[in-house]
């Protein structure tokens, strides 16, 4: 498997097939938490907790997510330009 930005541009992926890996089953993961959210279950009125629970992990796993793009691009400029 390569990751989705080596698919879209040809080049070989610089991740590990264990990351590879752990790569879709969190994106897997993200997309079944958001199926969850379009159709949350209504108490009273209120907004069902688990609902907000997730909420709150999905905005955590979008924070991770922009953290490991900082450092796949950090990591890309060190092999495109080695410390000397």
């Amino acid at each position: 498997m390569t990751s989705t930005s080596a698919k879209h541009t040809g080049r070989r992926s610089i991740l590990t097939p264990a990351e590879q890996e752990i790569l879709a089953e969190t994106r897997d993961g993200v997309r079944y938490l958001q199926s969850a959210l379009e159709a949350p279950m209504d108490t009273d009125g209120r907004e069902d907790p688990v609902v907000g629970l997730l909420k709150t992990l999905i905005e955590e796993l979008e924070e991770m997510k922009a953290q490991q793009a900082r450092i796949h691009a950090a990591l890309t400029d060190l092999r495109a330009d080695p410390p000397t």
